[in-house]
């Protein structure tokens, strides 16, 4: 009887010890599985972009000085398609100190419907985050696409943002939070055209 009542304790703690190694066991098949054999998500990566030389401010005098604003642009410029109702009312394209050189900014305000102002712009280069304009920007849950590709939803206490960050461009459609509800159009009546056509 005193042998059985010695033994138990053993028995108890070698069970215990058997289950901490299983433990360990899982814990590290663990780690294999999801470290090291699915590879970790790679930063989107942007192709090498150069920032620009300073460069003059354009300012859109006309709708039929457009085409050149969007032609001395260094990558596609989102804009309204031909057969949107958005009617465009001022442009400016103007360069914007960015990590020791400069990124450029062009922006084109459109009115939707007759009432809603909506501000269009591309951002160049692509990771220029830092150059959207506006402050007080948190994640809004809606989602929304530009030119066919998933963009981020943003909001503050008076607008709401759209942006796509894109291999080219960073791109984003501003408007006030009240028309809400007309996004998704307003968001079909624009375009990324290639370079050139």
């Amino acid at each position: 009887m005193i042998f059985l009542t010695r033994t138990r304790p053993l028995l108890h703690t070698a069970a215990l010890l058997v289950r901490a190694v299983l433990f360990l066991v899982l814990a590290a098949l663990l780690y294999l599985v999801v470290i090291v054999v699915h590879p970790q998500e790679e930063k989107q990566a942007f192709p090498h972009q150069p920032l620009l030389q300073s460069s003059p401010a354009v300012i859109l005098d006309s709708t039929d000085d457009l085409p050149a604003m969007i032609q001395a642009f260094p990558v596609p410029v989102l804009q309204a398609s031909a057969s949107s109702d958005l009617l465009l009312q001022a442009g400016a394209s103007s360069d914007v100190p960015f990590e020791g050189g400069f990124g450029r900014n062009l922006t084109l305000i459109y009115l939707y419907q007759g009432e809603i102002q909506i501000q269009v712009e591309t951002i160049y280069p692509a990771r220029a985050l830092s150059l959207l304009s506006g402050s007080g920007w948190h994640m809004s849950p809606r989602n929304w696409r530009i030119s066919g590709q998933d963009a981020v939803s943003m909001e503050n206490s008076q607008s709401l943002r759209v942006h796509l960050q894109g291999t080219e461009a960073l791109y984003a459609v501003t408007i006030s939070r009240s028309a809400a509800g007309e996004m998704t159009d307003i968001l079909r009546s624009l375009q990324i055209p290639e370079k050139g056509s």
